[in-house]
């Protein structure tokens, strides 16, 4: 049985994507990127380059609660915004 991948962060900025990817992998969260291929081809268009970061069901609110937490805030750097939480999965 395979665990079900939810959205925990959305932005279109892939290098923020890529922070808060380390930061939750620092934490021991598995967690993966999608969307980032299509970030490079639609950048700036809005949803369609949005990167979203996808964690486990089951480490969704620790994932928030570490991307909510000032340090993943200062390592993305400032006027970066708070990750967009959601409960929606991807399957």
């Amino acid at each position: 049985m395979h665990a079900r991948l939810v959205t925990v962060a959305r932005t279109p900025d892939q290098f923020l994507a890529a922070v808060w990817l380390s930061v939750l992998e620092s934490a021991g969260i598995d967690a993966e990127l999608h969307g980032a291929a299509m970030g490079g081809v639609y950048s700036g268009i809005g949803q369609v380059a949005s990167v979203s970061v996808v964690v486990r069901e089951e480490d969704l609110e620790e994932a928030r609660a570490l991307l909510a937490a000032p340090a993943a805030q200062q390592e993305a750097g400032p006027g970066s915004g708070r990750p967009a939480a959601e409960s929606t999965g991807d399957s």
